[in-house]
């Protein structure tokens, strides 16, 4: 079976043992997801999407994300306040979207009805920085499940690259 497929059925066993990892864990997800495809030396972005009410078109929320001050990007509620909305942060690999319930086209992704791709980087030190913080995140996911997801997208790494990371 290819490696990507084998990883989103593995990847949506993730979704059910944590049902409300995209009600403020997919920032944690996202992460664990990262560094798993980087010890790999597998190339990605991590993205952000915002809700289409705010934004009519990538490029808008684009230019405004980059508009942002360096000291406001570094915390979700102030992006928030700052009426850039965070819905939700996700792994973005050769045109695919990854996240906690596998891994499919943007076009096909459950986000793609209601919300925009945010074509911007968000790099990995801003992300653990708003992940350091419990501000401007949805207080449904329990962060206490943080180390076991965390060895849960390991685990499910290492079954589908056979390797010993």
């Amino acid at each position: 079976m290819d490696k990507l497929k084998e990883l989103d059925v593995e990847l949506s066993d993730i979704n059910a043992k944590f049902p409300t990892v995209n009600m403020g864990g997919c920032g944690f997800s996202a992460l664990a997801i990262g560094q798993e495809l980087k010890k790999r030396n597998i190339k990605f972005k991590y993205v952000l999407v915002s809700d289409k009410s705010v934004f009519d078109n990538t490029r808008e929320a684009f230019n405004a994300f980059k508009k942002l001050p360096k000291d406001v990007i570094n915390e979700t509620r102030q992006v928030n306040d700052n009426g850039f909305t965070v819905c939700h942060i996700m792994v973005y690999y050769k045109g695919l979207v990854i996240d906690a319930t596998g891994i499919s086209s943007w076009e096909n992704s459950r986000w793609n009805s209601d919300w925009r791709i945010i074509s911007c980087v968000i790099e990995e030190d801003t992300l653990k920085k708003w992940l350091s913080s419990e501000n401007g995140w949805n207080v449904t996911f329990n962060r206490d499940d943080v180390p076991s997801l965390k060895r849960k997208v390991a685990n499910v790494f290492k079954k589908v690259y056979r390797d010993k990371f």
